[in-house]
C-alpha cells in the first residue's frame, strides 16, 4: 500500500475498503506515537480508542450502505495522555508492515528479510526482529502470488487449459483421497510445440530433479534436450510429493 495515496484521518472523511481504513489508523498511530485498542471491527463498523485508560483519542466508522467505503462518523483527535516510552508497536502488525512494503515486495525480487528491519526502522522509527520480517514477507507474498492452497486447487484447470490451448500437448494431475479431502499427487506436462521440436534435436536427453523449498516441498523434475543452436531445449517437466 505504500503506493497508494491515502487519506487522513478526519470527520466524515471516506475509505475505500475497511482494510484502507484500518492501514491508515495503524500509520497514523505509528507516525503519532501512540497505540490504540480496537473496540470494535466487525463486518459494518469500526471503533478504537486510545489504549492509554482514560484517554479521549476515539475513531468510529461504519460502511456506507450498499458500498465498500467506510466512512468515519466519530473523530476524537486529542490525547490525555503521554506518548510511548519504548521501541515496538503494538500497531506495527506483520498485516500492516506487508501492506506497507508490497509494491517493494512486488517489484523487487530480492527484497529481504534483512532489508525490511532496516526500511522499517528508518522509515517508521520502529525496531523489528528477523523473524518478524520473515513474516512479513511471507504475507506479502502470499498477498500478491496467493496462496499454495489456492495454486494446487487450480491444477486441475490449468491442465484443462494447457490440453485447450496448446494442440498435441499432454498434461496429467493425479490425486488422491475423495472430496473435500483430495490431496495433489503428482502432475505431467509436455506441450505439444516442445513435442514436436522434439525430433530435429540432438539425439541426447537430459534428466535432472530438485527438491522444491515451497510449504508442501516436493521434487521437480524435467526433461532437456539440445537444439541444432546448442541451446538447451525443454521437453517436459513434472512435479510430485514425497509425502501421501
Amino acid at each position: 500500500m505504500d503506493s497508494i495515496k491515502l487519506p487522513k484521518l478526519a470527520l466524515g472523511i471516506d475509505f475505500e475498503s475497511a482494510e484502507l481504513l484500518k492501514h491508515a489508523c495503524h500509520l497514523y498511530a505509528i507516525e503519532h506515537t501512540f497505540e490504540f485498542k480496537t473496540l470494535k471491527s466487525e463486518k459494518r463498523r469500526y471503533t478504537i480508542a486510545c489504549k492509554k485508560e482514560g484517554c479521549a483519542w476515539y475513531l468510529h466508522a461504519t460502511s456506507v450502505e450498499g458500498t465498500s467505503i467506510f466512512r468515519v462518523h466519530s473523530f476524537r483527535n486529542e490525547h490525555t495522555c503521554v506518548g510511548l516510552n519504548h521501541h515496538g508497536h503494538a500497531q506495527a502488525t506483520a498485516t500492516f508492515l506487508a501492506n506497507n512494503f508490497l509494491e517493494k515486495l512486488k517489484t523487487q525480487l530480492d527484497y529481504r528479510p534483512a532489508q525490511i528491519v532496516k526500511d522499517t526502522k528508518l522509515q517508521l522509527g520502529i525496531e523489528i526482529t528477523y523473524s518478524m520480517a520473515l513474516r512479513v514477507k511471507e504475507i506479502g507474498l502470499t498477498k500478491i502470488n496467493g496462496t499454495h492452497e489456492d495454486a494446487y486447487k487450480a491444477l486441475p484447470k490449468y491442465v484443462e487449459d494447457i490440453l485447450h490451448t496448446n494442440p498435441n500437448s499432454i498434461a496429467i494431475v493425479e490425486c488422491y483421497g475423495e472430496p473435500p479431502q483430495r490431496k495433489f499427487k503428482r502432475i505431467f506436462v509436455c506441450y505439444g510445440a516442445n513435442a514436436m521440436g522434439f525430433p530435429h534435436c540432438l539425439p541426447i536427453l537430459g534428466l535432472d530433479g530438485t527438491h522444491l523449498k515451497s510449504k508442501y516441498q516436493g521434487i521437480l523434475l524435467a526433461a532437456t534436450s539440445v537444439d541444432a543452436n546448442g541451446s538447451l531445449f525443454p521437453l517436459a517437466y513434472s512435479v510430485f510429493t514425497l509425502w501421501l
